[in-house]
């Protein structure tokens, strides 16, 4: 694989000098967006630099990684990681033995924890970083570094599978949000994504993107579509298209046509896989930026502001109220 093509000086500089004071932007191959637009997962090859303590209130383990087969700072997220079920998927994540690690999950882009101040990050396969991305490097602790790229949840490290035993909720994940709330908070006005295009390269510039955990009644308008795994070409998982329902009108639908992925082998997808239109559910899920409503709505420009387009990765099945 090469280095991202030297035009991501270009693409970057000509980001409207009012979006790149405002939020941060990451640089991807127009190739790599165009290989995952529709897709659930992704396989990699990490160095993983430290593990968190599971403190925090979601009660998730992650790695933190600068060198890897994505090209990007990031890091892998074990989902409910802290938990006595998830003991071996933590022992096969810990670089403790061997920092080199084959992880299989959701791939997840959102403007969560990008550099503070601003600045860039490039996917870089080989060779050196561009200057135009300095703030990419070495920013950040080992177990978190800068990143707006995850792999989220984890799916399978090292050969061990987390899926099932990981995609639920547990008592020890607090930071659940409301729906009518984190819906207000995705929509704002200043929820804006500037995209700079070119035939090899994609600059996306956002503010911070929050609200990771977010509780959601769907109502399904259109049945599974099958996704498929990078690393052998086989089913892994799907979307489904569906209504999004406020939590205080169940009248009122929030957000039409969003796309809910989710891994087959789970409990949300053994729902989900076998959907019809018109079925309801009460699900936890977890946003991420729509690539292919980015690449759709870029065709053809060479810049674009658009509305942050997101989607779901579904972690759990909630029980009806």
């Amino acid at each position: 694989m090469r280095q991202i093509l030297t035009c991501t000086f270009l693409l970057v500089a000509a980001i409207p000098l009012a979006a790149q004071s405002k939020g941060s932007s990451i640089v991807l191959k127009t190739s790599w967006a165009n290989q995952f637009r529709n897709e659930l997962s992704i396989d990699a090859t990490l160095t993983v630099l430290g593990l968190n303590k599971g403190q925090e209130v979601d009660g998730d383990i992650h790695g933190g990684s600068r060198t890897n087969t994505v090209g990007l700072p990031m890091v892998a997220e074990i989902l409910n990681g802290r938990a006595t079920q998830q003991a071996a998927g933590r022992t096969a994540l810990d670089p403790a033995t061997n920092a080199q690690k084959s992880v299989y999950g959701a791939w997840r882009l959102w403007f969560e924890h990008p550099p503070a101040g601003g600045g860039t990050q490039c996917q870089t396969f080989s060779g050196s970083t561009p200057p135009i991305c300095e703030h990419q490097a070495l920013t950040g602790a080992d177990s978190n570094p800068a990143h707006s790229f995850e792999i989220h949840p984890v799916l399978e490290v090292g050969g061990v599978s987390v899926a099932r035993s990981s995609l639920v909720l547990t008592t020890a994940n607090t930071s659940v949000k409301d729906t009518d709330k984190a819906f207000q908070d995705y929509t704002g006005k200043n929820k804006i994504l500037h995209i700079v295009r070119s035939a090899s390269a994609l600059t996306l510039t956002s503010i911070t993107l929050q609200d990771n955990y977010v509780e959601i009644q769907v109502r399904v308008t259109h049945a599974r579509i099958q996704t498929h795994r990078q690393k052998d070409g086989k089913v892994d998982g799907g979307f489904v298209i569906a209504d999004v329902i406020s939590s205080s009108d169940p009248e009122q639908v929030l957000k039409k046509d969003l796309r809910l992925f989710y891994y087959r082998d789970s409990e949300p997808g053994d729902a989900l896989d076998n959907a019809k239109a018109g079925s309801s559910f009460r699900l936890l899920g977890m946003p991420r930026i729509n690539l292919d409503a980015v690449l759709t709505s870029s065709e053809g420009k060479s810049s674009l502001v658009m509305r942050v387009p997101f989607e779901f990765v579904i972690v759990a099945k909630l029980k009806d109220e």
